[in-house]
């Protein structure tokens, strides 16, 4: 009995969890201004890349905080995340 409680325990310490990546975004879709960078394609790729490499993945959370911006990006960067997500 105690040997199956050791090897289940065992187990569950050993093998490897479920991973949650999380990217943070912040800041105006878009171009953005002389003192702060905007939000767009090419600045997100990367990150949005990056999260979805990580191993045993099992959800990429993705915090945005913004005040608006170009509809464009915003619709860039969501067939972005949906064509990792897939």
């Amino acid at each position: 009995m105690m040997k199956k409680i050791i090897k289940k325990v065992t187990k569950i310490f050993t093998s490897n969890p479920p991973q949650v990546a999380h990217v943070n975004l912040s800041g105006v879709i878009g171009a953005g201004s002389k003192f702060e960078k905007g939000l767009n394609y090419d600045n997100v790729l990367p990150l949005i890349e990056n999260a979805f490499k990580v191993d045993n993945l099992k959800a990429v959370a993705i915090s945005i905080n913004s005040p608006g911006g170009s509809p464009v990006q915003s619709e860039l960067i969501c067939n972005l995340i949906r064509e990792f997500a897939d």
